[in-house]
């Protein structure tokens, strides 16, 4: 059995989920050639900690248990990582951000979500920096304006290249290029 070791959590780490079950799961992944469909942040709030993130009908702060049940239950993969270009007190400040600026916000109905993972509108989104406002609540989104909440340059990937639309594979490309540290090794411990 998987569990969360709280001891652990940082605020302002990049949270990965991948879930094998959904369609929407699918289509995303489908959509965006990625291999996880969803992004989170880990937050500490009411002096408990949690995960911010974007989901039906609003943005939210989900608790650990229930992390933890969905990694149990419905083999949910979840890892952890660490922004290796903000400080800790950027990382921080992220969360806070996050917490203060991005809750509540509307997600995406599902009809309209299906478009936002073709491959032809986000190219077309990136070539002309037109970002609709329906995308601007997605979770890849929402983890991207709290980070860049503290660094404008922080998610430039190779050579410099600047994203307006980020989604899940944005992520894994900055993975990829070195901007994240895997901690997960660290976080979820088998019971």
């Amino acid at each position: 059995m998987k569990r969360i070791n709280t001891d652990r959590l940082e605020k302002g780490l990049l949270v990965t989920g991948r879930n094998n079950k959904s369609v929407k799961g699918k289509l995303i992944r489908a959509g965006v050639h990625s291999f996880s469909n969803h992004n989170a942040m880990t937050v500490f709030r009411f002096d408990t900690w949690g995960i911010a993130e974007a989901q039906p009908p609003v943005s939210t702060v989900t608790s650990i248990s229930d992390y933890e049940r969905i990694m149990n239950e419905e083999r949910y993969l979840v890892r952890f990582y660490r922004h290796k270009l903000l400080t800790p007190e950027q990382r921080n400040a992220a969360a806070d951000h996050f917490v203060a600026n991005l809750l509540n916000l509307p997600y995406p109905q599902k009809g309209r979500m299906a478009l936002l993972c073709l491959p032809l509108y986000n190219a077309l989104v990136d070539r002309t920096g037109w970002l609709p406002s329906m995308r601007m609540t997605w979770c890849s989104q929402l983890d991207a304006q709290a980070y860049l909440s503290q660094n404008p340059d922080c998610l430039d990937g190779f050579n410099g290249k600047k994203k307006q639309l980020f989604t899940p594979k944005t992520f894994e490309n900055r993975i990829m290029y070195g901007l994240f540290e895997d901690v997960t090794d660290q976080i979820i411990m088998e019971k």
